[in-house]
């Protein structure tokens, strides 16, 4: 066998024993690597199909088993990890029949430098560039959100390429079950909305809230933008659903020690005038703030940074089923 053949050889063993681990990795670690949630609830009568989108913040924070049964509608939820109007837009087309479309967002999901995961598997290269290209973005900016789509090959043979923070997450959770101490939610590595948990941030140490919050600066590379590729994708994904029937868009809130982070009056100006914007585009659409309820302002209502924890949820949960009921003429 030539020197060739062995270093060939040597290559492949080792490229085989890396992929191998590195799929033992996501599954001793439960790193979600399966991208979209969809699935129907509420009742199997002739009812209208409702579809409901949006990123875990929209399902965490809301008891959509609840809403569905109480409104009298069938649900249709779909969702991302993280998910933006970029990632919703081509998930919802796929769902023809429903009548009233509810899309949740919020700063983060809108804040153009937080990226989803799984963008690259949702969004056509194309749709993606062609955005891009409309938006006048940079070249870092760019290159960014274009790197994803050959991660998204290397990722069939080494899995946890680019999700460092998962495996550190992971190994943290492993490393205190393995101590027998008790799992918290920066363990939570699933998108799975029936997992809401009833831990509140307020009792975090310091410590913990400076990590997460360094976390998320590092995940948005410390910056905020709310004229890009996401603008466009909520532009298209509301004028679909307009098309088909009512449309309500909930603006889910986030923490205070997120919005003292990270929502500057530079970044809640812009944020605010993407709303304004979509509001005038779009008039026939009903907007509800769940984020200006000053009742979901406390830190006891959170479980992270960004997600409502059990008590929200049930706050958030009765407030938006009262919109929803006149939104729909049930009341």
């Amino acid at each position: 066998m030539s020197r060739r053949q062995q270093l060939v050889w040597i290559l492949l063993l080792v490229t085989g024993i890396a992929s191998a681990a590195s799929h033992l990795v996501v599954r001793v670690l439960g790193i979600q690597t399966s991208p979209a949630l969809r699935e129907q609830i509420g009742l199997t009568n002739g009812s209208e199909w409702m579809c409901v989108a949006g990123s875990s913040l929209m399902f965490y924070g809301l008891d959509w088993d609840k809403i569905g049964k109480e409104v009298g509608h069938r649900l249709e939820r779909c969702g991302v990890p993280a998910a933006s109007p970029c990632e919703l837009e081509p998930v919802c087309a796929l769902i023809t029949n429903a009548h009233i479309t509810v899309v949740g967002v919020s700063f983060y999901d809108l804040n153009e430098y937080f990226v989803s995961d799984f963008r690259a598997w949702a969004v056509p290269m194309k749709t993606t560039l062609r955005d891009l290209y409309a938006s006048s973005s940079d070249w870092h900016f760019s290159k960014r959100i274009i790197s994803q789509y050959p991660l998204t090959w290397v990722r069939k043979l080494f899995p946890t390429a680019g999700r460092s923070m998962g495996v550190m997450v992971g190994a943290r959770a492993l490393a205190r079950q393995w101590l027998g101490r008790k799992a918290d939610s920066e363990g939570n590595l699933v998108f799975n909305p029936q997992a809401v948990t009833s831990e509140r941030i307020e009792d975090w140490p310091a410590a913990r809230t400076l990590r997460n919050l360094s976390q998320l600066r590092a995940a948005c590379q410390g910056a905020s933008g709310f004229d890009g590729p996401k603008r466009r994708a909520l532009s298209r994904l509301l004028e679909r659903a307009t098309q088909q029937g009512k449309v309500m868009v909930v603006v889910v809130p986030v923490s205070q020690p997120f919005a003292k982070e990270f929502m500057d009056e530079v970044a809640t100006h812009e944020f605010e005038g993407e709303i304004e914007a979509m509001r005038s585009a779009f008039p026939d659409v009903l907007w509800v703030r769940m984020d200006q309820a000053p009742q979901l302002r406390s830190r006891r209502y959170y479980w992270d940074l960004v997600h409502l924890n059990k008590d929200g949820q049930t706050i958030a949960t009765d407030e938006l089923l009262a919109s929803l009921r006149k939104f729909l003429g049930n009341e």
